[in-house]
C-alpha cells in the first residue's frame, strides 16, 4: 500500500507499506525533480530482516538466483542492512 502525502514534483513525499502474515513492514521516500531517496529505512529492528528473508523466500521463483544471505536480498531490494 502506499500514501502520497505529497505529489508536487519539487517536493515528493510516499509512505509505502507492506503488510504480511507475520508483520508490517513501512518506508518512506521523498523525492524532487531530479532524484528521489529514503527518509525512513524499511530495517528498523533485527525482525524486519527476518520479515524480509520470509518473503524474499516465499517469492524467490521470481528471483533467478536463491537467497544466499539477507545482505544480497537487501541490495537487490535496495534497503539499508547494518
Amino acid at each position: 500500500m502506499l500514501y502520497v502525502i505529497s505529489a508536487d514534483p519539487d517536493n515528493r513525499a510516499v509512505n509505502y507499506t507492506i503488510h504480511t502474515p507475520q508483520g508490517t513492514l513501512s518506508y518512506k521516500t521523498n523525492g524532487n525533480t531530479k532524484t528521489t531517496w529514503l527518509t525512513k529505512y524499511m530495517v528498523k529492528r533485527d525482525y524486519d530482516i527476518k520479515l524480509i528473508k520470509k518473503i524474499y523466500v516465499a517469492s524467490d521463483h521470481f528471483f533467478e538466483t536463491p537467497i544466499e544471505d539477507i545482505r544480497t536480498f537487501a541490495n537487490a531490494a535496495k534497503v539499508c542492512v547494518y
